[in-house]
């Protein structure tokens, strides 16, 4: 695998963007269940950082390049600063329809139509996830 970034400028980054959405990085704080899925969501981050699939610019836009495009879209820009639009349309759907409710909320963040983000890829989704994760925890 080709890393395009150090292991520790990807970390800088991560926290950088982490910090900038006052996330709770104190695995010491978190019960072990937490713990753990902090660390491997923090690792995949940073491996995606790594290998150039994501990067984030001056103002904190996370940009996820998709490794298959859908219709026009080739990649995904997670913005800095978005609207609590995102959450109202995580409300649309019942309680359990979780997956549902993800992808407004990741619609809402990334500005697409949730039901094109059906057609990702699974290794993005998998990173989409995550990052919603990290931000919704």
């Amino acid at each position: 695998m080709e890393y395009k970034l150090e292991k520790k400028a990807a970390e800088e980054e991560f926290n950088k963007w982490a910090d900038n959405f006052y996330l709770d990085r104190d695995i010491e704080s978190m019960d072990s269940e937490e713990a753990d899925d902090f660390i491997k969501i923090k690792k995949q981050f940073i491996l995606a950082l790594r290998i150039g699939r994501i990067s984030i610019d001056e103002e904190g836009d996370l940009t996820l390049k998709l490794i298959k495009p859908f219709g026009d879209k080739e990649e995904l820009v997670f913005a800095q600063e978005f609207n609590s639009t995102a959450f109202i349309k995580m409300d649309r759907h019942k309680e359990k329809e979780s997956m549902k409710k993800t992808l407004s909320f990741l619609g809402g963040w990334t500005k697409t139509d949730p039901k094109q983000l059906y057609r990702l890829d699974a290794r993005d989704m998998k990173l989409c996830l995550s990052l919603t994760t990290l931000f919704l925890a």
